[in-house]
């Protein structure tokens, strides 16, 4: 039998095995059927969005019209980006703050969860953004995004603190738990961010 206590050598190498793993490319096959159907479950929630918001819009496909003009919901806004750097946001964030594991474990499990909405709240901005047709205000807008995401996985954490009170702490000899990390999350969101940006300017460069 495995021994999933916090001092076996298995849970020393699962945690950075997953986190390594959400770094492999998928095969193109997978990765473009999961992109087609994150783009349409993209598009329904922000046209969702936009009825709540009183905003008419009309669907076609891939595109949502409004009043403000024609949004194109393409591949790199399908969330797929910002759900992958969230998940690897929760594995950092669960082990730079020494989470019980049930508690770490369910941060991940909300994770795909905050990224639909925190991609949705990306979506919208860009509909009412009048300036995101410039692609350098798109880009501030997506990193923008992952910051934001970051800082929302440790407001989760705070509410799961409080559904498992009595779950054990791995936390350092001397850590207060009753004050919110807000350096050591901005510094973990500017980690993403910075890491986000380098990819995207890769990326265009291989474009060019």
């Amino acid at each position: 039998m495995f021994d999933f206590s916090a001092e076996s050598g298995f849970v020393a190498l699962f945690i950075p095995a997953v986190f390594l793993l959400l770094l492999v490319p998928f095969p193109p096959v997978l990765s473009n059927s999961i992109l087609f159907d994150m783009q349409m479950l993209t598009v329904r929630l922000a046209k969702a969005s936009l009825d709540l918001l009183g905003v008419p819009a009309i669907v076609e496909g891939d595109q949502i019209r409004t009043g403000r003009g024609v949004f194109h919901v393409i591949e790199s806004c399908a969330g797929f980006r910002i759900l992958m750097t969230l998940l690897m946001s929760a594995i950092l964030y669960s082990e730079l703050f020494h989470l019980p594991r049930r508690r770490a474990l369910a941060l991940f499990l909300l994770t795909p969860l905050l990224s639909i909405a925190i991609n949705n709240l990306r979506v919208l901005s860009i509909v009412f953004n009048p300036y995101s047709k410039f692609a350098a205000v798109h880009t501030l807008q997506g990193l923008v995004m992952i910051a934001l995401g970051v800082f929302a996985l440790a407001a989760t954490d705070s509410l799961l603190a409080r559904v498992f009170p009595n779950a054990t702490q791995r936390r350092r000899v001397g850590a207060r738990s009753s004050e919110f990390p807000v350096a050591r999350v901005a510094a973990l969101a500017g980690f993403f961010v910075v890491l986000a940006g380098a990819n995207i300017n890769k990326i265009s460069e291989l474009k060019g």
